[in-house]
């Protein structure tokens, strides 16, 4: 039997090694066919073929330059528009504070225009408060701020009233005369 397995195996070699050799053929015979089936192109047509393609590519790179050009001026505007409306609201803004520093402006002349006639006023109720008083005394509180002076006249008030100097004369202390007594007395000093 093992003879019988060696003849076989040495026939299947043999028809493996006779299958490849046509097996060879009949590719170097497809290759023929096919060099033959091939076209050959001349210098022209593969001039014609690069430059249809470069064509293609240069449209392709032209497109997409355009397209990167829009989306960028797309972005531009867009940002463009966010300034817009930075700027809008900016100016909103300022508005909005211009019309609050009118209205704090018109206060402001208000309340001065209202202090300056209560300056007046002082001033003027200060001049009747010291027109009575002594020179030494004047001279001094011109020296204070209004308000000062009129503190102090206020709190010294009973001091500088009082007018020293010639006292007022008494009351006699003898009888009183009655209304007859002194009109006899009057026409005595008449005549």
């Amino acid at each position: 039997m093992a003879e019988e397995q060696k003849q076989e195996q040495k026939s299947v070699k043999t028809e493996d090694s006779a299958g490849q050799s046509q097996q060879q053929e009949q590719q170097q015979k497809q290759g023929e066919q096919r060099s033959e089936d091939e076209k050959k192109f001349t210098q022209g047509d593969i001039d014609r073929i690069v430059k249809e393609r470069l064509e293609r590519e240069k449209k392709k790179a032209d497109e997409m330059a355009r397209k990167a050009q829009e989306d960028t001026e797309a972005k531009a505007l867009a940002e463009q528009q966010k300034f817009k409306e930075l700027a809008d609201k900016h100016g909103e803004k300022a508005r909005g504070l211009e019309a609050a520093l009118a209205a704090r402006t018109e206060e402001l002349e208000k309340a001065n225009a209202r202090a300056s006639r209560y300056q007046q006023a002082l001033e003027a109720h200060l001049k009747t408060q010291t027109a009575g008083l002594p020179e030494y005394i004047t001279s001094l509180l011109s020296k204070l701020d209004p308000v000062e002076q009129l503190e102090y006249i206020a709190a010294n008030q009973e001091k500088l009233t009082s007018k020293a100097g010639v006292p007022p004369t008494p009351k006699p202390t003898g009888g009183q005369l009655t209304p007859e007594e002194r009109r006899k007395k009057a026409y005595r000093t008449r005549l």
